[in-house]
């Protein structure tokens, strides 16, 4: 069946790693067509992170074109094929010279311009508010230098006119050749310096400060930070930066490569997080990680062309596709990690993942100067207390004792209780002579080894904290473990799994691809009820 998306906009708030995630309700953000374009913040400011370039150095294989974006109105302004720069117009030669009144009149602006030029002026166009365009000239040190320029070297090259100084400004973006003469400029919040590639076949590809993205790319420049930069792009070439590394390359099955691409599509398409700072996703973790053209292989491509369309619906509408790494044997349901129970983000076996386990060790005193540092001092921690675990073994709620006070986690922000946040909620916590093991139910359990009693092919033993014990793991190997694998007050935390645990893990549909299980049945074992169907894209 085919579907077509109304457009709705919600505000969707995830961190993923460090905070407490809220999941949006069931509807579909803004629609993004994989035949329209789809817009990446590389360097950009949003919230507390900022990762804006005072210098960015543009290039691309047979030359680049610059050029004005306004709301969509892409106007050219200057070609060249070689490399240039672009620079927060405000520091060391951030003055110029002003010719002649602004004006919208593109043709005649760049008559005189062409003519300046011929005559021996360090003339360029640069882009103003209201839609106007206006000639400057020069790159001067001082404000001196400037108005000294105007009679020593433009007047006697083009006559008397209208001539004031340009100064210094950190809302004006600057490009320059490599020989340092401006090339275009704009000082603008409405409209905004667009590249593109002149290179006549393909891959087309700018290169941003050494990495290669495709199509063009945007800079803007807003007060509170350096230059903004946005890869403006298709759906499709997206999801090439995009696939490699979510879930690996040639080595992955091709039906995992498939099920990730529908499932980077729909969260491409249902998430607009960052539309307030000029583009749709970022390039990290906060959205879906993106390396651009340069991550690209031949497999995930493949595997994005063979499912070019395909979305996941659950009632009609796009469905939030949230995956991560690896489940530790039992994907977590949406309510029990953020907030808000969702049909198709509930709680699923996963026997085809092979588990990874995890072990940190903490003493007191860096479990009592972490929680200082978030602001939750109880003085000297003295025990942790898991007081709720889901269905999946997941811890739900825990408290930190100390001689000052306690300190209550649930959900996802258990993992943010201790020094280093926890890779996953499923864990538990163990002091000097405990370990973590899975039960015949397949959830993690903590039990005390030391004082145990065994029977050995010598009789019955006690375990004793000197005592090593030999265990088998989940591949019939003995290991040797010490029942005294922490000192007195440290707390051992052990745990399975990578990531929030909501949606589809990553290595179980690794698994169930080898297993012999479709794109289509890897998405409905992790989302239920959804229905996987080509969009009517528009």
């Amino acid at each position: 069946m085919s579907v077509k998306y109304r457009k709705h906009f919600s505000a969707i708030l995830v961190f993923l790693f460090l905070a407490m995630i809220l999941v949006p309700g069931d509807q579909a953000g803004a629609f993004v067509s994989s035949s329209k374009n789809i817009r990446i913040g590389i360097y950009y400011k949003s919230g507390s992170k900022d990762t804006t370039l005072e210098t960015v150095v543009i290039s691309s294989v047979g030359g680049v074109e610059i050029g004005i974006n306004q709301s969509g109105n892409y106007i050219k302004a200057v070609e060249t094929a070689s490399l240039v720069n672009a620079y927060v117009d405000s520091g060391i030669s951030g003055y110029h010279v002003r010719i002649g009144e602004p004006t919208a009149d593109i043709t005649k602006l760049y008559d005189n311009l062409n003519l300046y030029k011929s005559l021996g002026l360090e003339a360029f166009p640069v882009f103003l508010s209201g839609n106007l365009w206006q000639i400057w000239e020069g790159c001067y040190l001082s404000q001196t230098d400037a108005e000294n320029a105007v009679p020593s070297k433009i007047v006697p090259r083009i006559g008397a006119g209208t001539y004031m100084t340009a100064y210094p400004s950190t809302e004006r973006i600057i490009i320059k050749y490599s020989n340092g003469l401006a090339a275009v400029a704009a000082e603008s919040m409405s409209a905004f310096l667009m590249i593109k590639s002149t290179y006549s076949g393909d891959p087309k590809t700018i290169n941003i400060n050494g990495d290669r993205f495709r199509t063009s790319i945007e800079l803007r420049k807003y007060p509170d930070s350096q230059i903004t930069v946005i890869n403006d792009l298709s759906l499709m070439d997206y999801l090439g930066g995009v696939v490699p590394l979510e879930i690996g390359t040639t080595e992955t099955p091709f039906e995992a490569l498939k099920a990730q691409a529908v499932a980077a599509r729909t969260y491409a398409i249902a998430n607009h997080k960052h539309e307030d700072y000029g583009f749709d996703l970022c390039n990290s973790t906060c959205c879906q990680v993106y390396g651009g053209y340069d991550v690209e292989n031949l497999a995930t491509n493949n595997a994005i062309k063979a499912t070019e369309g395909m979305v996941a619906t659950y009632g009609g509408a796009l469905a939030q596709l949230y995956y991560f790494s690896s489940s530790g044997g039992a994907t977590a349901s949406s309510q029990n990690v953020w907030s808000k129970a969702v049909p198709y983000l509930q709680s699923v076996s996963d026997p085809y993942e092979i588990t990874k386990y995890w072990s940190y060790t903490f003493s007191a005193a860096q479990m009592s100067g972490h929680l200082r540092s978030i602001g939750r001092d109880v003085g000297t921690v003295t025990g942790i207390e898991i007081i709720s675990k889901s269905e999946s073994g997941r811890v739900l709620s825990l408290r930190v004792l100390g001689t000052g006070g306690s300190a209550y986690f649930e959900k996802v922000s258990t993992r943010s209780a201790f020094p280093t946040y926890l890779p996953s909620q499923m864990f538990t916590v163990g002091g000097s002579s405990s370990y973590t093991v899975k039960r015949g139910d397949s959830m993690l359990g903590s039990i005390e080894i030391a004082g145990a009693q065994v029977k050995t092919q010598f009789g019955t033993t006690t375990i004793t904290s000197q005592t090593n014990v030999s265990v088998m793991d989940a591949n019939g190997n003995m290991v040797i473990v010490s029942s005294q694998n922490a000192s007195n007050g440290d707390f051992v935390i052990t745990g399975a799994g990578n990531g929030h645990g909501v949606g589809m893990s990553q290595f179980g549909a690794i698994g169930m691809a080898r297993a012999g299980y479709t794109y289509i049945e890897i998405l409905k074992h992790y989302f239920t009820g959804i229905e996987v169907e080509k969009a009517n894209l528009y």
